[in-house]
């Protein structure tokens, strides 16, 4: 294995267990304490997106089986669109534009999503430290989720993330041999296994991108805050203050 092979594996399974850390604490909620709130979650995630990443913009310059299973097919979907259009923006523009927008949006749309189907279910909720523990557990992994992800499609690519988080409900089945008194399965093995030689064959194989033509190409007037290093670097151009911004 060469050195970004094994980088590339280590940073997608490192968003795996960010997505195991939200699904095992929303478990221990919904199964222990009789607390089902999903949009509360996601709106003190994307709070923590907008108080961190909007504030550093802010300072900166410039029932149904069948319905079911074609919802998850249509939510896998559109996350993977979102994903490539993720890479496309923080490559070409800023990681920091990115998740500044995402948590100034997402935080209002939660928000409103929170007040009309949820206000019920957090009322009734008795709070106590536990609950408020794993409240802040599911943030945080929420949170380092949507701060790595941009770095990792930017290093590697969004059909990398996207192969390399499929580990992250096996990861979370493990934890829940210990958690929740699942019974084991070979099959366990079996697929982690598939889908990390999948993902091992695919990171060995250099991905072809297509040199857009010259008369297409948009004349650059910006380069986002993230992508200043590597413009230069690509360059051979030291760095001056007349290259910033």
């Amino acid at each position: 294995f060469s050195r970004n092979i094994l980088k590339t594996i280590a940073l997608g399974q490192m968003l795996s267990l960010c997505i195991c850390g939200t699904a095992i604490t929303s478990q221990y909620l919904a199964e222990k304490y009789k607390v089902n709130t999903p949009m509360l979650q996601s709106f003190i995630n994307y709070c923590l997106l907008f108080l961190i990443y909007t504030m550093m913009l802010a300072f900166q310059s410039g029932s149904d089986v069948l319905i079911g299973d074609l919802l998850v097919l249509l939510g896998a979907s559109l996350y993977a669109v979102s994903n490539v259009c993720e890479e496309y923006i923080v490559k070409k523009l800023s990681r920091q534009e990115f998740l500044g927008m995402v948590g100034l949006f997402g935080t209002i749309i939660s928000g409103i999503q929170l007040l009309i189907v949820e206000y019920k279910d957090i009322a009734s909720i008795h709070w106590d430290w536990k609950i408020a523990l794993l409240f802040v557990a599911f943030a945080l992994c929420m949170f380092c989720l949507y701060s790595f992800m941009p770095l990792v499609i930017k290093v590697t690519s969004a059909t990398s993330v996207n192969l390399g988080i499929l580990t992250a409900d096996l990861y979370s089945l493990f934890f829940g041999l210990f958690l929740f008194g699942y019974k084991f399965s070979g099959l366990y093995i079996l697929s982690f296994t598939v889908i990390m030689v999948g993902f091992i064959l695919y990171c060995s194989t250099p991905t072809r991108t297509a040199e857009p033509a010259e008369s297409s190409v948009p004349p650059v007037t910006s380069i986002g805050i993230d992508n200043l290093g590597l413009k230069l670097e690509e360059s051979g151009l030291p760095e001056t203050n007349s290259a910033v911004l």
